[in-house]
């Protein structure tokens, strides 16, 4: 369905993309890891608690996996983010 017909597409996209706490490259190995994120919508997720994300350390990367084994590379990242979201999802 398009995001114009249906916005929570959108905030529910957003969601699935943002990792619910606090994660330093050291709480990460070549061991697979799953992190939070912030989608736990039931009718989208199937994952007690909501979805999550593989996370694995690669050298000096971390490297995220979703769903459908697309992957995601962070070698630089924030110090601190602070975000307020919609809870009209």
């Amino acid at each position: 369905m398009a995001a114009s017909q249906d916005p929570a597409t959108v905030a529910n996209l957003l969601t699935y993309h943002v990792l619910n706490g606090t994660f330093f490259a050291s709480s990460f190995s070549s061991t697979p890891a799953f992190a939070p994120s912030l989608l736990t919508n039931t009718t989208l997720t199937n994952v007690t608690g909501g979805q999550r994300v593989e996370a694995v350390a690669s050298g000096s990367e971390i490297a995220f996996y979703s769903g459908l084994l697309e992957k995601s590379t962070v070698t630089t990242g924030v110090r601190s983010l602070h975000l307020l979201l919609s809870t009209h999802c």
